[in-house]
């Protein structure tokens, strides 16, 4: 059974005053936890947070759950004047398997930038580290759009630091 069906029933006290303190609604919350089959915060490791962008947007970023290494997170755009404007952001994602990129409702270990207004998002091939991808997202004014990406397929025990030239891989056309 997709989550998407008991999703009302599952979310937490803990997560909905989080999320209100962030302002984002439920109706806009809901369906996209929903999308992306996140399931409800479980702890206080899983509170979402949220960052200034520019004038009254803020970038809200909720976790899905929580992985051994990686942390999916779905993201937001919050107009904290009109919080039920709030749009779910989505992401271009490599597809591994047909090497075409496609649309994502998650990001990976998401980091932002406040002073850059950038997101980076670091997905890694196994616990160690050593292998794996990364994105980084800048803000246009009106979305985040990939200005970076980074891919280290082979898993070699050397440390995937992504940034810089090494690793560097084609951004989409």
């Amino acid at each position: 059974m997709r989550l998407s069906a008991i999703w009302p029933a599952l979310i937490s006290a803990a997560s909905v005053s989080a999320l209100s303190a962030a302002e984002l609604p439920q109706s806009i919350l809901a369906p996209a936890m929903n999308q992306a089959d996140c399931v409800p915060a479980a702890s206080e490791l899983q509170k979402p947070e949220s960052f200034d962008v520019e004038g009254d947007l803020k970038l809200v970023v909720v976790p899905c759950w929580i992985a051994a290494y990686n942390q999916p997170s779905i993201l937001f755009i919050l107009d904290s004047t009109h919080p039920e404007a709030s749009r779910h952001l989505r992401f271009l994602d490599l597809d591994p398997d047909t090497k075409r990129w496609k649309d994502a409702d998650t990001l990976f270990n998401v980091e932002y930038d406040g002073a850059r207004h950038s997101i980076r998002s670091v997905f890694y091939y196994r616990g160690i580290g050593d292998c794996g991808e990364s994105r980084e997202y800048a803000w246009s004014g009106q979305e985040f759009k990939m200005t970076a990406h980074w891919l280290k397929p082979k898993c070699d025990q050397i440390p995937f630091k992504p940034g810089g030239s090494k690793w560097r891989a084609s951004l989409p056309r």
